[in-house]
């Protein structure tokens, strides 16, 4: 079979079409493909039948010399003529195709549902016995075997439509039998019911006033917050042993809350904690985008609750982050107990770091630190600290830190960034995961900081001023910096002159210092650098062949597809063959990757067995033809990827689109015209 013939891909796709009920696009499509299999000449005809299998020309008597897929074409317009209620048209299709091949049983089929559709049971029964008797001349004169289903659908055809025809044969009278009327039990009077309620009346048992606390609290420990004011509401005696039980209330949203029900959830909360000091609330999330609850009442908040706290996640537009660490240092037992802190609030700048100073010798038993600055609220209000601490308080402060993530916007962000101090303490072995954005680093940075993380398995470097792609893999060429780097996202703040492609290192694959940096990368993300084509496979050829599992490169302006050798041609096929194991390759918003590289893709897709999903979101070149060749090439691999995303793409028609969304070649299949940027702020970038 040609996958390359067009009659067969038209097939195909309207196939799809009809298993969606697309009925009018599979119509469209049959109609085109029957004129382009009828306008062939008879030795095109005879080559396009050996390389199906068949004979150049039809056995005498077996039909007429037409197209090997012309009657599989008129069965499929048939049956969608049938789908869209146009009957006769369909019959016209059912009889030319038998006309064309009067030994293909199918075609007897179709034209005798078609007949007994019209009412036409008569002509349906001919049909039938037409079809019959094929099979016997079959059996007879040509010593062949039909398909032994297709005779018999034929012959239980024929059987339907004869006991159809036969006349009504008039029912005997019949003595017509007595109806039963059931017997329903006698009703119970009103002082039997009463009666039998008294002997069956047990006590009732109050679970919350009478069992055990132990029992009480395992019960307790599976209802939300609203839930717990809900039964306190119940009654006295219920109010006042859920107070006994104050380890139930863990988690507190007080984000829909007004400055009033922060207040009387402070005194709440400070009330059924009185006197436990063992006594730990596992959340506390504070998020609002309006300033209805003011400053005020959020420091009070802060400074006054008194059980210890593991988790604080707060976003206002009303408190700065020079007034909220004023407020956290003058709660020294609710820091203390400090394990993850989020926040999100505008950042005054100081001269002299003493507010960073403050904020990091506040906390001791902080794993998590997560800080979004997006706004600046001007210049510090005044000093914090007489004497400021020795830095090695600070560093033993955050000896148990894990995970630090500081977003900032560059645009508002001076040259000193907060907790800028943080990357000259002594050295931070709990440290796996780091993120930072939009903040701007000193001139020609060395990445020394990076030797003070030894352990670090996350690195995120985006949109910094001053961070540059040629200056990172020169660290890594001559610095060990890494030895368990796991993912590694660097995206320019702006991208270099020139392209970065590596050339001033011959030697990389013999630069232990190198190779020990990237030994353990299996996520790589160069979007928006100045990594070029050259670079990026010299770069790829270091990993072991099953090492990468994601690659972007997405936006890289010196890396294209435009077919050539010029600077920053890059070929897919050298691509595919550097990553075999990659299970999630994005190449978004890249130069001129269009129809004839998706292409070339298809011709490779054996060579990505591991392929999970596959971003080509704003390439606009791209149309749906190529896209649904490139996933009938994997499927012809046996392989269906998880997710498919081409959001961004016009050229792809809606309907294409939604054929490949409902069909069988891909699982997840996305295509958005109206998404107007492939960043989303929290899924795929840090950059707001």
């Amino acid at each position: 079979m040609d996958h390359g013939d067009p009659v067969e891909k038209a097939l195909e796709l309207g196939a799809v079409y009809f298993k969606n009920e697309d009925f009018h696009s599979a119509l469209n499509l049959f109609t085109k493909a029957l004129k382009l299999a009828l306008s062939y000449d008879q030795e095109t005809l005879e080559k396009i039948r050996i390389s199906h299998g068949l004979s150049e020309r039809p056995v005498p008597g077996m039909g007429e010399l037409v197209h090997a897929r012309l009657v599989k074409l008129l069965d499929n317009r048939a049956a969608t003529w049938e789908k869209l209620g146009n009957l006769a048209k369909a019959l016209k299709d059912a009889n030319r195709a038998v006309r064309y091949e009067p030994f293909n049983l199918k075609c007897y089929l179709r034209r005798g549902k078609v007949l007994q559709k019209l009412g036409k049971d008569q002509e349906a029964l001919e049909n039938y016995d037409s079809g019959l008797s094929k099979v016997h001349e079959m059996e007879t004169q040509w010593y062949t075997t039909p398909p032994a289903r297709l005779v018999g659908l034929l012959k239980g055809q024929k059987t339907l439509v004869k006991e159809r025809m036969k006349p009504a044969v008039p029912l005997q009278d019949e003595k017509p039998r007595a109806k039963r009327v059931p017997i329903l039990p006698p009703k119970e009077s009103f002082l039997e019911r009463t009666k039998n309620h008294k002997r069956g009346s047990s006590i009732k048992l109050d679970i919350v006033g009478q069992c055990p606390l132990e029992m009480l609290k395992g019960i307790l420990l599976n209802l939300d917050t609203n839930q717990l004011i809900h039964c306190m509401k119940v009654s006295k005696i219920w109010h006042a042993r859920i107070c006994m039980l104050p380890e139930v209330f863990r988690k507190f949203d007080l984000s829909p809350c007004s400055t009033r029900a922060i207040s009387s959830f402070l005194e709440f909360i400070n009330v059924i904690y009185r006197g436990n000091q063992r006594g730990l609330i596992e959340m506390i999330k504070y998020s609002s985008s309006s300033s209805s609850v003011d400053a005020r009442t959020i420091s009070s908040l802060i400074r006054k609750l008194k059980p210890r706290l593991r988790t604080l996640i707060l976003n206002s537009k009303t408190i700065d982050f020079e007034q909220l660490t004023v407020c956290l240092a003058a709660n020294r037992k609710l820091v203390a107990s400090l394990e993850e802190l989020s926040l999100c609030v505008d950042f005054r700048t100081n001269r002299a770091g003493q507010l960073d100073c403050l904020f990091l010798e506040s906390f001791s038993n902080v794993r998590k630190l997560e800080l979004i600055f997006p706004g600046c609220a001007g210049p510090s209000r005044g000093n914090f600290l007489s004497e400021p601490r020795p830095l090695n308080v600070q560093y033993h402060n955050l000896k148990n830190l894990e995970t630090f993530k500081l977003i900032c916007d560059l645009k508002l962000m001076g040259a000193s960034f907060p907790l800028k101090s943080l990357f000259s303490l002594g050295d931070l072995p709990q440290l796996t995961k780091v993120y930072i954005c939009g903040v701007s680093f000193d001139y020609a940075t060395d990445f020394e900081w990076l030797k003070k993380m030894p352990n670090l398995r996350e690195l995120w470097l985006e949109n910094n001023r001053n961070i540059f792609l040629d200056d990172f893999l020169r660290a890594l060429v001559y610095q060990p910096l890494f030895r368990n780097l796991t993912k590694l996202t660097l995206r320019e703040h702006r991208v270099s002159n020139q392209a970065v492609n590596l050339i001033q290192y011959p030697d990389l694959l013999e630069n232990a210092t190198f190779i020990e940096n990237i030994k353990s990368l299996v996520s790589l993300d160069l979007m928006c650098t100045s990594i070029g084509s050259r670079g990026l496979l010299k770069l790829l050829s270091l990993f072991a062949t099953d090492q990468l599992k994601k690659l972007n490169i997405g936006d890289c302006p010196y890396i294209h597809f435009q077919r050539g050798e010029g600077n920053g041609f890059m070929n897919i096929k050298d691509l595919i063959l550097l990553i075999p194991h990659v299970e999630e390759l994005l190449l978004h918003q890249s130069v001129a990757l269009d129809d004839h590289t998706i292409k070339e893709f298809s011709r490779h897709v054996k060579n990505l067995k591991k392929l999970r999903k596959l971003d080509l979101s704003f390439n606009v070149a791209l149309t749906g033809v190529s896209i649904y060749e490139l996933l009938r090439a994997f499927k012809e691999e046996f392989m269906i990827l998880q997710k498919v995303v081409v959001d961004g793409c016009p050229s792809i028609m809606e309907r294409t689109a939604t054929a490949l969304k409902q069909g069988d070649l891909v699982r997840e299949f996305s295509c958005m015209y109206d998404k107007d940027s492939w960043k989303v702020y929290g899924v795929n970038t840090l950059v707001k």
